[in-house]
């Protein structure tokens, strides 16, 4: 790709593929640079007012960049800068892409995932824990509003087929992106406040964390698909099932800390679980980290 005639679509998605199956981060920026170097993102701006009038071609180009910026906005957890131009709104240009002659029922995934990573962009960028006790209250009090209003159009006005999933029960998983938005929405500085200074609305903030995650990893570990899949896809399923588990064992600490309470004998036995589907899928790194994490909970309670 660095010295060859620029790849083609197919090239790039297949690069695609590969980076978020292993989750090769130096190589997803090389694919975001090209993607930025054959235009693709220009295609994507075009679907606000000219979505109606692109060629199947253009609309193709439009649609590989939404799922670029999908990707990078799902798997940036971290601090660093986002990748990709968060200044437009990219739901909006894929609520586009369905309104193009040439939709494909994937583009209504793209759009609803779109529509709740900008949820997760706009919270990621509020420091909550610098507000005020009244501030802080409202900017939790929108986020989570903006969270069940997206739930609610998801499962009662779209439909449920954009999810691709083989068997009725496994559309249950949307249920997964929700949760971990939303724990992670209520998670952005609200713990060590609440340890340090235990606040009614903080400590209501982590609870509805608390039962987003336990929704989160008991959907998922429940899913026969997920539990086959699960060898293959460990890199890229692990992500959210760590942040949740993480998560969980970072409030039993409340117990003593802010006097809070916490049940630590659910929250032991969900990471049971989870330690034995990464035993179960030969993922011994992670069944092996799960299992501190059951030591630090047993240890803090």
């Amino acid at each position: 790709m660095a010295f060859g005639p620029p790849p083609s679509l197919l090239a790039l998605r297949a690069v695609m593929l590969i980076c978020a199956w292993y989750r090769f981060d130096r190589l997803w920026g090389s694919a975001i640079t090209i993607a930025y170097e054959m235009g693709l993102h220009k295609e994507a701006r075009r679907l606000t007012k000219e979505a109606g009038t692109m060629d199947r071609d253009e609309i193709e180009r439009a649609r590989t960049w939404l799922s670029i910026v999908t990707y990078e906005l799902m798997a940036n957890t971290s601090s660093r800068p986002y990748l990709v131009d968060n200044s437009q709104s990219h739901a909006e240009q894929a609520r586009g892409l369905m309104r193009s002659p040439h939709s494909r029922p994937v583009d209504q995934r793209i759009m609803v995932y779109l529509e709740l990573f900008e949820i997760i962009v706009n919270a990621k960028h509020t420091r909550i824990g610098e507000l005020g006790a009244h501030q802080r209250e409202l900017r939790l009090v929108s986020f989570n509003a903006s969270l069940e209003g997206w739930f609610h159009r998801v499962h009662n006005s779209i439909d449920p087929l954009y999810q691709t999933f083989s068997q009725p029960q496994d559309r249950n998983r949307l249920d997964i992106p929700y949760a971990y938005i939303n724990g992670r929405v209520l998670d952005a500085g609200i713990i060590h406040d609440g340890a340090t200074a235990p606040e009614k609305l903080a400590l209501r903030a982590v609870d509805l964390a608390v039962d987003s995650a336990f929704i989160l990893l008991t959907t998922a570990l429940d899913s026969q698909a997920l539990a086959e899949s699960l060898p293959y896809t460990i890199d890229y399923s692990s992500m959210t099932l760590t942040t949740a588990l993480s998560f969980l064992s970072r409030v039993v600490p409340l117990r003593h800390s802010a006097g809070h309470a916490v049940d630590v004998d659910r929250i032991v036995a969900t990471l049971q679980r989870a330690r034995e589907a990464f035993e179960r899928a030969r993922a011994f790194s992670l069944a092996e980290w799960t299992q501190g994490l059951i030591g630090e909970c047993v240890a803090a309670a």
